[in-house]
């Protein structure tokens, strides 16, 4: 079994999936604009040098044991483009994954679709729980969201959660 990321030619990653683009420095109409998260971010991505260094040294190092929620291969890659990190309680760990938090946004509006108290049509309350969605997105954004800071990954085992 293997644990974490590792290193693949295209081919076997993709083992007969599709290839899908990542876009990084985009504009928040953009962002609010894709219905599906984990497909684009704010923050910018560095040179491609300093990110295939970044990948070669965690790849090399480790990035930690695989977590749905924490520390998923979205979290790798993110931070490989932008050397952003969630800072928690000074602890530092992953959690920029757009997938996950598209995921725990629509949770939490379907969970809140009884809402009794907003007094308005069916249309009305789609609209409220999309603009919920929306939202809960893009606070959750890695380019957006407050508690992020530049780790260089040199020093990124010496304060993460993400030790093996």
């Amino acid at each position: 079994m293997t644990d974490g990321v590792i290193s693949s030619c295209l081919d076997c990653f993709l083992s007969g999936g599709e290839l899908h683009l990542f876009e990084y420095g985009v504009s928040k109409i953009h962002f609010l604009a894709q219905a599906r998260g984990g497909t684009c971010t704010l923050a910018s991505s560095d040179p491609t040098q300093e990110v295939v260094t970044r990948a070669l040294n965690l790849l090399e190092n480790g990035f930690g044991d695989y977590h749905f929620f924490e520390n998923n291969c979205e979290d790798f890659a993110v931070y490989c483009k932008t050397e952003l990190v969630v800072r928690i309680n000074s602890i530092v760990g992953g959690g920029g994954s757009g997938q996950v938090a598209s995921y725990l946004a629509a949770v939490n509006c379907i969970g809140s679709l009884p809402l009794g108290f907003v007094k308005t049509s069916f249309y009305g309350r789609v609209l409220v729980h999309c603009g919920m969605y929306c939202i809960r997105r893009l606070v959750s954004d890695i380019g957006f969201r407050s508690g992020v800071t530049k780790v260089p990954v040199e020093k990124i085992h010496e304060m993460a959660r993400w030790e093996n």
